[in-house]
C-alpha cells in the first residue's frame, strides 16, 4: 500500500466458508466515485458447522462431542450418589464396615451380603425369588421386622434409582402428554390394580421374565413415599435408627443440586450500565416498545409527503 494517505473503500463479501474482499480507490471530491482497484483477495475457511448449510439443516460440529459429555456427566453424578448413600449406611451401622469404598469394595461386599441373605432366607433354587431378592427385602420392610444390615441392603438398592423429577420452575400443563408422563401414570395405574402399597412392593409380586421391571418410567414420588413408609415402620424396631441417621440417608439418596444460575448471561442495561436488562416478558418492557413503535411510525399521504403523528393521533392507537 503506499505510503500517503489515498481515501479508499473496502468491500466484503461474506459467506459461510469463505471472506471476499476488495479495496477500491475514490475520487477526491465529494462524488466518492470508485476509480481504481488498490487490492483484493478471498480468505477460504472450514464451516464452523456440518449439514445442509444451504438449507439451513446445518449443525455444530461440537454436537456429537457435546451428546457424548451429557451421558458422562450423568454417570459420574450417580456414582458419587451412590457411593454417598454407601458412606451414610455405614456409618449408621447399616452396612458392614469396609476399609474402601470404590466401586469394587461395594461391589464385593454387597454380593456377600446378597449370599448371606439368601442363606438365611433359604431361597435356594427359586428363581423368581433369587431374581427380586432386594424387592422382596423393601415389601418385607414394609410390615415385619427385619436385620438392620437387611434394611439397609433395601436402602441401598433404593438410593440406586430415584424415579424421574421435572426441573420446570412451574407446573405442567394438565393435559400434557409424552413418554415419561404416560409411562409414569400407566405404572401407577397398575399399582392401584395390584394393591401395591409401594413401588418395592408392586415390583417384588411380579415375575421379571414375564413382565418389565427395569427400564420403566417411574416418579421421584413414588420413591419418597416408599422411603417415608419403610423408614417409619422399622424405627419401632431398632433404636439405632436416629433422626440424625434418617436425615443422612435421605439427603445421600434425594439431595438434588439445583440449576446452575445464568443471570451472568443478562447483559447490562443501555440507560443504567449497573443493572442488569429487563425480561422482554415484563409489562414495563412490553409497554416501552408500544411507545417506541408509536414514536416511530409515520404518515405518508398521496403526494408521499411524511410525517409524524400528531398527539391525539399517538394517544388514540395507545387506547386502542
Amino acid at each position: 500500500m503506499p505510503e500517503k494517505h489515498i481515501p479508499y473503500i473496502l468491500g466484503l463479501d461474506l459467506g459461510t466458508t469463505s471472506v471476499g474482499w476488495a479495496a477500491v480507490t475514490i475520487e477526491d471530491n465529494d462524488t466518492n466515485k470508485p476509480c481504481d482497484i488498490l487490492k483484493m483477495g478471498v480468505r477460504r475457511f472450514d464451516a464452523g458447522v456440518s449439514g445442509d448449510i444451504a438449507n439451513g439443516r446445518d449443525q455444530s460440529k461440537a454436537t456429537e462431542r457435546r451428546e457424548k459429555r451429557g451421558p458422562r456427566r450423568q454417570t459420574w453424578r450417580k456414582q458419587f450418589r451412590v457411593r454417598q448413600v454407601f458412606r451414610a449406611l455405614q456409618k449408621h451401622g447399616m452396612l458392614p464396615a469396609t476399609e474402601s469404598t470404590d466401586h469394587d469394595a461395594r461391589h464385593n461386599l454387597i454380593s456377600e451380603l446378597d449370599n448371606e441373605i439368601r442363606e438365611v432366607r433359604g431361597t435356594g433354587s427359586d428363581r423368581v425369588e433369587n431374581h427380586t431378592l432386594v424387592y422382596q427385602l423393601r415389601r418385607e420392610a414394609l410390615d415385619q421386622e427385619m436385620p438392620l444390615f437387611h434394611f439397609g441392603r433395601a436402602l441401598f438398592h433404593l438410593g440406586h434409582r430415584r424415579g424421574f423429577l421435572s426441573n420446570r420452575k412451574t407446573a405442567s400443563d394438565e393435559n400434557e402428554t409424552g413418554v415419561v408422563k404416560t409411562g409414569i401414570s400407566e405404572l401407577s395405574a397398575a399399582m392401584e390394580d395390584a394393591g401395591a402399597r409401594t413401588i418395592g412392593e408392586y415390583f417384588a409380586s411380579l415375575d421379571p421374565e414375564e413382565y418389565q421391571i427395569r427400564k420403566r418410567w417411574t416418579a421421584r414420588s413414588m420413591f419418597l413415599d416408599e422411603f417415608n413408609t419403610i423408614w417409619n415402620s422399622q424405627t419401632s424396631y431398632h433404636e439405632s435408627m436416629s433422626d440424625e441417621a434418617r436425615k443422612d440417608i435421605y439427603n445421600a439418596i434425594f439431595d438434588q443440586r439445583p440449576l446452575k444460575s445464568q443471570k451472568r448471561l443478562i447483559g447490562k442495561c443501555s440507560l443504567e450500565p449497573q443493572k442488569r436488562r429487563a425480561p422482554l416478558a415484563c409489562l414495563e418492557v412490553q409497554r416501552f416498545r408500544l411507545l417506541q413503535k408509536l414514536n416511530d411510525l409515520v404518515i405518508i399521504d398521496p403526494a408521499l409527503n411524511k410525517r409524524p403523528l400528531e398527539e391525539n393521533e399517538r394517544l388514540l392507537l395507545s387506547d386502542a
